[in-house]
């Protein structure tokens, strides 16, 4: 057909962002490719959030996990995202892939 793969950019206007929440291993890179390619849209992740940055899609976030980064989510001083996704796979399969993942990065 006529599909055309762009990359993905900055909204435009002020965007209603959600949380892409899941444990390291899960999948979350694909899921975030995925969202980018499906809107058009940058995702951001919790490590680059700036407070008031409202024009990427999804906040990618592995919090508790260290590798995560906590975010006020409540009150009149809350980073104002309220919709969340949460991406699960079967957690043998996840501590794998994120001991794999681990492993390739200290041993190259």
């Amino acid at each position: 057909g006529g599909c055309k793969v762009t990359w993905p950019e900055l909204s435009e206007a002020k965007i209603e962002q959600t949380f892409a929440a899941s444990f390291p291993g899960s999948g979350a890179r694909m899921t975030r490719q995925l969202v980018e390619a499906i809107t058009g849209i940058v995702a951001g992740s919790d490590r680059t959030y700036a407070e008031g940055e409202q024009k990427k899609v999804t906040i990618k976030t592995h919090y508790p996990h260290r590798a995560g980064k906590e975010l006020n989510l409540s009150g009149a001083e809350s980073d104002g995202i309220d919709r969340g996704l949460l991406l699960l796979r079967n957690p043998r399969d996840a501590f794998q892939s994120f001991h794999n993942f681990k492993w390739e990065r200290e041993n190259g």
